[in-house]
C-alpha cells in the first residue's frame, strides 16, 4: 500500500472540478447518531473527504420564478459533475490500496425518526455537516452551509475513505452568518418565523470543541413551501383536500373537529372547485398543485379552448386583463404577449392567482390586487381584455351594455386612452 497524503487527495479532487475540498477525521463524528456517522458507512472509516462546486452567482440571482431552486443554469449539469468527482476520487484511492466510499450527490432521506435517529427528514449522511467538519465553513441560520469564498453558493458531495489523512482545523474566521433575517424574510413557506419552528427553536450541532445553531426547520413546511409556493400556514388544508377530493363534502364539515389543523370550509371549496373544472380545464384538474379561491370562479372562468381563441385576438406585446378572475384567460394571454397585467379586486383571488402563476411557471404576469378603475390614468397596455359581470342586484341576467358591471360605455373612452385594442365580452343577447 502506497502511502498518500491529504495535500495529494486535494489536488486530485481539484483536478477533477472541485472548487472546495477539506478532510475530517471520523473523530468529529463522536456526538453524531451512531447511524449517522461516518462508520455506519464504512467500519474502518478514519477519514471523510468533503468537496463543492460554486453555483455561478448569475445563476442565483437571475435563476427566475418562484426561485432559482428549479432544473435550469442554476442545477445545470452539477449533480452528476459531484457524483463523477467522487466517483472518480475513491478510485484513485482505492488504486493507492484504500478502500473508499463515494457518495452521491442527493442520497436517501429518511423522512421521519428511526431507530437511534429522532430527527425528521434526515439524510443518511449529511454532506453540510461534513462540509463543516472539514473545516470549509459553518452553518447559517437558514441550515445551509456557508463558506468564506462562495458564501451558501455550494453544491455538496462526500467521500469516506480508510486513508487516514491529515484534517483540517475548523474553520475559525469571522461568523459567516449574521442573522441578518433576509432567510425569514424570502423563505416561500414562511418557516422561519418562531410560532412554527419546532421546539426549542435551534437545532446544536458540536463537533470537537464548537457548538453550531440553525433553525429547527419544519421539513414538511419546507417541501411544500419551496415545491409549490404555498401559504404553509394553509398547507394542511390544502393538502388535505387533495386527499379527500372523492369525500362527501357534507360529512367532512360534519367531522370538521376531527382534523383541528384543517380549515373544512376551504377544503371543501377546493374539493368543489377541482371537481367543477374537470372536464372544463383537464390540465388543471390533473394538477394537485392549483389551488381556487371559489367554486364561482371556476364556475364563471373561460374553459381552456375559450382561453386559447381568446389570445388569438390579442396583438402587441402588452396586454392588460382587467377582470382577472381565476387567470385562466391571463395565462392564454401570457403565451402569446411578453408582459400581461393582471386585475383583480378580490384579495383570495389574486392570492390564488399569484400562487397558481408561479407553479405554472408564467414569470411574465404581474398581479394587482386593485379595482382597475382607480388605476386607468396609469395603465398603458397594446390589448385590454374585460369581461364585465352580466347580471344585476338579483342575479337576474342583464342584456345592456350600460347594466353590465363596470359599466363599459361610461369607461369607454378612459379604456381606449389606454389602449387602442379593447377586447370585451359580452352577453349573446346583448343590446348595443
Amino acid at each position: 500500500m502506497k502511502k498518500i497524503t491529504a495535500e495529494e487527495v486535494k489536488q486530485m479532487a481539484r483536478e477533477l472540478g472541485a472548487d472546495l475540498v477539506g478532510i475530517a477525521p471520523v473523530s468529529r463524528w463522536a456526538n453524531a447518531p451512531e447511524m449517522l456517522r461516518p462508520t455506519a458507512h464504512l467500519p474502518e472509516a478514519k477519514s471523510v473527504i468533503a468537496l463543492s462546486i460554486h453555483h455561478p452567482d448569475a445563476s442565483v440571482e437571475w435563476g427566475g420564478l418562484p426561485n432559482s431552486n428549479y432544473s435550469g443554469p442554476f442545477q445545470l449539469g452539477m449533480i452528476p459533475k459531484l457524483d463523477t468527482i467522487s466517483w472518480r476520487l475513491a478510485r484513485f484511492l482505492e488504486e493507492h490500496g484504500y478502500a473508499s466510499i463515494p457518495l452521491p450527490c442527493t442520497g436517501f432521506w429518511r423522512h421521519r425518526p428511526y431507530k437511534s435517529i429522532t430527527t425528521t427528514n434526515t439524510a443518511s449522511f449529511s454532506h453540510r455537516h461534513a462540509f463543516v467538519a472539514a473545516g470549509l465553513g459553518q452553518f447559517g441560520w437558514n441550515n445551509m452551509a456557508l463558506s468564506e469564498k462562495y458564501g451558501p453558493r455550494n453544491r455538496l458531495v462526500s467521500l469516506i475513505t480508510e486513508a487516514e489523512l491529515e484534517g483540517d482545523e475548523l474553520y475559525s474566521g469571522e461568523d459567516l452568518c449574521d442573522r441578518c433575517g433576509m432567510c425569514e424574510h424570502m423563505c416561500p413557506g414562511k418557516n422561519y418565523r418562531k410560532e412554527v419552528l419546532l421546539e426549542p427553536g435551534y437545532d446544536e450541532v458540536k463537533i470537537e470543541d464548537k457548538a453550531y445553531r440553525y433553525a429547527k426547520l419544519n421539513r414538511f413546511r419546507c417541501l411544500w413551501g419551496e415545491q409549490f409556493a404555498l401559504d404553509m400556514d394553509k398547507s394542511a388544508t390544502y393538502i388535505f383536500a387533495v386527499a379527500t377530493l372523492n369525500s362527501d363534502t357534507d360529512t367532512l364539515l360534519l367531522n370538521s373537529s376531527k382534523y383541528p389543523d384543517v380549515d373544512m370550509r376551504l377544503a371543501v371549496v377546493q374539493i368543489l372547485s377541482r371537481r367543477a373544472i374537470k372536464d372544463k380545464l383537464p390540465d388543471w384538474y390533473a394538477n394537485s398543485a392549483l389551488i381556487y379561491p371559489s367554486k364561482l370562479a371556476t364556475e364563471q372562468c373561460s374553459s381552456q379552448t375559450t382561453a386559447n381563441y381568446k389570445a388569438t385576438l390579442i396583438k402587441g406585446d402588452c396586454v392588460a386583463d382587467l377582470t382577472g378572475g381565476l387567470g385562466i384567460d391571463t395565462l392564454a394571454f401570457a403565451k402569446r404577449a411578453s408582459k400581461v397585467d393582471y386585475y383583480e379586486r378580490y384579495n383570495e383571488y389574486c392570492f390564488a392567482a399569484n400562487h397558481n402563476f408561479k407553479t405554472l411557471g408564467h414569470n411574465n404576469i404581474t398581479v394587482h390586487n386593485c379595482d382597475f378603475r382607480e388605476e386607468l390614468a396609469h395603465i398603458k397596455a397594446d390589448t385590454i381584455y374585460i369581461d364585465p359581470a352580466r347580471r344585476g342586484n338579483n342575479a337576474q341576467r342583464v342584456f345592456s351594455l350600460h347594466e353590465y358591471e363596470p359599466n363599459v360605455v361610461e369607461l369607454q373612452d378612459k379604456l381606449l386612452n389606454c389602449s387602442s385594442r379593447l377586447i370585451i365580452k359580452v352577453s349573446p343577447m346583448a343590446v348595443i
